[in-house]
């Protein structure tokens, strides 16, 4: 596919962004534990019967297994096991964390998430892990830039915070003109739950939202003392009861591409797959790109 350009045509990048964070000014923030918060709400997700254990008598006081029922599970004494959820001092093994992986029944994406916050690892590295301020629309690359708005498929340039920062005019045809949102709402989840026309044009909404949210949810762990990661999920989770609901949920879902059904202007249902590719000069940013599948592929 060429990307030359001819000399009109631009792509449409979020510059009013930095007026809207420009007093946005790093907050101190409370200890986290999101390595004890998602290990609560995998077990709370398991009944004794779905690992091979008896139900036992009495009533439980919370769903879910108990601590001491993991623990067992992972052959580790529940002292340890309390102290890794408490989010205490300590750092467990790989074998440690692996084994507590298997109790829970841990997924794939589920097991490289856990593994991620026992180390304590960001998705971020070098410069970009130093950055402080959200990359604004000039931090988009230029050639990037050229590149999106060269593009006839929709394309757009988004942060690990979700935020819009470039797009081409086949994204506008396609879902609105992010440009006619206000500043701080030119971001993915807050169109894909707070607008009216995400539900109209993913046809299969409520499976879109959930595995747009479980990403997301991914990459928020690492950085729940993030400021700006703070205030877009109180405030969806305050707009959106979807959003508060599948929130608490505790889902992840690692980025992979995907197919999409989107429901266009015109009403014709389209099968789309969504592709997200990183940029390797700032690992904070992704090119997007939705291909139109052709029939019978």
């Amino acid at each position: 596919m060429s990307l030359s350009l001819p000399p009109t045509r631009t792509a449409v990048c979020n510059t009013a962004m930095d007026d809207f964070t420009a007093d946005l000014a790093p907050l101190p923030a409370a200890p986290r534990n999101e390595l004890g918060e998602f290990l609560r709400s995998r077990r709370s997700h398991l009944r004794p019967q779905d690992v091979g254990l008896p139900e036992g008598t009495g009533r439980r006081r919370t769903a879910g297994l108990r601590r001491e029922e993991v623990a067992q599970l992972a052959n580790i004494s529940i002292d340890w096991y309390v102290r890794i959820e408490q989010g205490r001092d300590v750092r467990p093994s790989v074998a440690t964390i692996e084994a507590i992986g298997r109790a829970l029944k841990l997924s794939s994406d589920e097991r490289a998430h856990m593994r991620g916050l026992a180390r304590a690892e960001s998705v971020l590295t070098g410069a970009a892990a130093a950055a402080s301020a959200r990359p604004a629309a000039e931090a988009v690359p230029d050639v990037l830039r050229r590149a999106v708005a060269g593009m006839v498929l929709p394309a757009h340039v988004r942060s690990y915070r979700t935020e819009l920062l470039c797009w081409n005019e086949a994204t506008s045809q396609l879902f609105m003109d992010f440009g006619t949102m206000p500043p701080e709402d030119r971001n993915s989840l807050v169109y894909m739950f707070l607008y009216a026309n995400a539900r109209e044009r993913f046809v299969e909404w409520e499976n879109e939202a959930r595995r747009m949210l479980a990403k997301f949810r991914a990459v928020y762990d690492p950085h729940a003392d993030d400021p700006v990661l703070v205030a877009l999920v109180d405030r969806l989770r305050t707009s959106s009861r979807e959003f508060d609901t599948w929130w608490r949920q505790h889902e992840v879902r690692a980025q992979r591409a995907e197919h999409k059904l989107i429901r266009t202007p015109g009403g014709k249902v389209v099968r789309y797959d969504y592709i997200g590719l990183p940029v390797m000069e700032d690992p904070r940013l992704r090119m997007v790109l939705y291909v139109p599948v052709e029939d019978g592929a």
